[in-house]
């Protein structure tokens, strides 16, 4: 979760140009992902726990909402360049809100909403808020930029910059791609697993006496009459 959100600030900033040259510092692009890790797990942690209630799922959207705005104004700050920024306060506010109240109703929804609503349903439906959140975020908190200039801009013309940057972003999907398929494999495993758990004995690999529809004995009778 933390890396796909991180992923889509990276590939946004990536799209992002300016008539000057730019590029990243490495350090604090590696850097901006801890927030979205963190912040993740910790609301997936509190989210998750048996009957939950109302104040720590609103924790919860706050950590989330927090993490993802952290991760993407430490990803700002990692950009290198000739010019001066700053941020319009009440966008900047306005970019945390956005990201920290999607995230709650996602997570309200994921939590609370799966007993009158289908799992697929509910797995469907956070995807989509979580995605509103991150990208109303990304693009609120690009809107709260200043950029100042003194003298002439000069135009972003390093051809190595641009190959470097494109690098970036093959990586970035490269990566993103293998945590997919990995984490579905995974959850293959986990579900074969459980299959196996539920329904074998686990010491002698049969199937499991309650769960054998040849049983011709009925689970209430002693075995030996």
């Amino acid at each position: 979760m933390g890396l796909g959100i991180w992923a889509m600030h990276f590939i946004g900033m990536s799209a992002f140009r300016l008539p000057v040259s730019m590029q990243f510092n490495v350090s604090v692009t590696i850097l901006s992902i801890f927030p979205a890790v963190l912040s993740s797990y910790l609301a997936f942690y509190i989210s998750n726990r048996i009957n939950v209630t109302r104040w720590p799922q609103i924790l919860a959207g706050m950590i989330m909402g927090i993490g993802i705005a952290s991760m993407h104004y430490i990803g700002m700050s990692a950009m290198e360049m000739d010019i001066e920024y700053s941020y319009r306060p009440f966008i900047f506010v306005l970019s945390v809100l956005i990201a920290t109240i999607v995230s709650y109703v996602a997570l309200y929804i994921f939590t609370s909403m799966q007993r009158f609503m289908g799992n697929f349903y509910v797995k469907l439906i956070t995807s989509l808020l979580m995605w509103i959140a991150i990208s109303s975020m990304h693009y609120t908190g690009m809107e709260a930029v200043v950029f100042y200039t003194e003298g002439t801009v000069l135009p972003a013309t390093q051809h190595g910059h641009h190959m470097n940057l494109h690098m970036l972003i093959i990586a970035v999907t490269v990566g993103i791609g293998v945590i997919l398929v990995f984490s579905g494999l995974s959850s293959l495993l986990d579900r074969y697993v459980d299959f196996r758990l539920n329904n074998f004995d686990a010491l002698t690999g049969l199937p499991n006496r309650a769960n054998s529809k040849k049983c011709s004995i009925p689970l209430h009778q002693p075995a030996w009459q």
